[in-house]
């Protein structure tokens, strides 16, 4: 697919517009990661092939000259690219009300692990200003698929089309 500045526009202007309640709220960022790397054109037109040599090989249909023809003009037209939008919600998407529990709940907790000699209170994080992982992961984990939701509902409806990554499958690919 192949857009002119009027067209990328119009996206980025829809888009903005159905993100604008999500993206007025502190803690929440989009980040662009775009990669354009010609050199890994063979690579790609060997791997877009794949399937037409398996039909033809099934086929018995010999096309080898087409497939090399292909392989040596192709990469000449073609590039690969790569473009990633990160989701990022960050603990500044809590009020002062919720941080203020949350680090509440964490002194509580250093507290009793200290009382309670628990083994683990050693290990975790003891400062006053450490978050109680567990709660404030949660929170955030709340608010992130909300964010994450809105957002793929927001551009399903201009019609792009994006795939979640979980985390292993993110950093192969960054």
């Amino acid at each position: 697919l192949m857009l002119g500045n009027a067209e990328l526009n119009d996206i980025i202007n829809s888009l903005a517009t159905k993100l604008s309640n999500a993206m007025d709220k502190k803690g929440h960022a989009i980040e662009f990661y775009f990669s354009r790397n010609p050199d890994a054109s063979s690579s790609l037109i060997s791997h877009l092939l794949k399937p037409q040599k398996t039909v033809a090989s099934r086929l018995g249909i010999n096309l080898d000259y087409i497939f090399d023809e292909q392989k040596n003009f192709m990469p000449k037209w073609i590039s690969r690219e790569d473009i990633y939008l990160v989701l990022w919600t960050r603990p500044s998407i809590f009020s002062a009300d919720e941080s203020k529990r949350i680090k509440s709940e964490s002194e509580d907790r250093r507290e009793k692990n200290i009382k309670d000699k628990n083994i683990w209170s050693f290990l975790l994080p003891q400062a006053l200003d450490t978050q109680h992982y567990e709660r404030a992961s949660r929170l955030i984990l709340t608010r992130h698929t909300a964010f994450v939701n809105s957002f793929l509902a927001g551009s399903g409806n201009i019609g792009l089309s994006f795939k979640v990554l979980d985390g292993h499958d993110a950093m192969r690919a960054v």
